[in-house]
């Protein structure tokens, strides 16, 4: 049941999408939406006696507080038009803790709800909500917002811990008749390719609970795990991803990557991360 739903809004070019798909999902689900923005603090100067404001931070200050109620007051008017029943706080944070705050406000809701795809900033949050707000994310690149009432769905699935709580904490988002792609990524020879064995089990719940489901063995030929994804995607014409997100330290995602991040620097649908 998806009883509330939170909403940073991060000022960028994908909150209009994550917006539309919140409201989307709160008239379908009878939610509440609690919408976030933050204002970012300046860094205070240094000088011979410590630290100290200056007219240039207390006027970015300003402007940037003034931004962030204009941004607040449209949210609000289009939450008011669509009829949701709706919060819209701003709150003060640093650059350093920023993600931090946004994270441990979403922990009071069932569901998040956030434009991805808008540069570093936006990385930074929604890694740091995936980790630490114990919520699952979807993340809704701009211009394609979520259709309330998903009628295709691709599962990211191997037997793991977080893809199975990504697929169980998503099911409030489907009805009877939602088409489901079991999808199992890997290598030619390799188990996870022998005759559809690794999806079979929760495919069969699935089409049990009235959602038709098939295992859909891809070979990654020579692509990673994350690009194989995005391709089949794509390509099957589906409304969502839904998958179980990893979190690396900086040094090992620089160094090799990563299947989340692959598929959030390439997102062209919306994603149901769970970690």
């Amino acid at each position: 049941m998806i009883n509330d739903i939170f909403l940073p809004i991060l000022g960028a070019a994908s909150d209009d999408a994550a917006l539309d798909s919140a409201i989307a999902l709160a008239l379908n689900h009878g939610a509440r939406i609690s919408a976030l923005i933050t204002v970012e603090l300046p860094a205070p100067l240094y000088s011979e006696v410590g630290f100290a404001a200056s007219e240039i931070s207390t006027k970015s200050y300003n402007d940037a507080r003034e931004a962030a109620q204009s941004l607040a007051d449209k949210t609000r008017q289009r939450l008011a038009k669509a009829n949701v029943e709706a919060d819209v706080r701003i709150i003060d944070a640093s650059h350093v803790n920023r993600a931090s705050m946004i994270a441990s406000q979403a922990r009071y809701s069932d569901l998040t709800v956030m434009g991805g795809r808008d540069g570093a900033g936006a990385t930074v949050t929604f890694e740091t909500l995936l980790m630490q707000s114990g919520r699952p994310v979807i993340v809704v690149p701009p211009g394609v917002p979520l259709s309330a009432k998903p009628k295709h769905v691709v599962l990211a699935w191997q037997a793991s811990r977080e893809a199975t709580r990504a697929v169980h904490d998503a099911l409030p988002l489907f009805e009877s008749g939602t088409q489901m792609d079991v999808l199992v990524v890997g290598t030619e020879g390799s188990e996870e390719m022998e005759a559809g064995r690794p999806g079979e089990r929760i495919a069969e719940k699935l089409s049990g609970m009235g959602m038709p489901a098939r295992v859909v063995a891809q070979p990654r030929q020579g692509r990673s795990a994350g690009e194989s994804l995005l391709r089949y995607l794509e390509a099957s014409g589906a409304d969502l991803l839904v998958m179980g997100g990893y979190g690396h330290s900086r040094m090992r995602e620089l160094i090799l990557g990563g299947t989340t991040q692959t598929v959030l620097n390439g997102l062209t649908k919306p994603v149901f991360f769970e970690h």
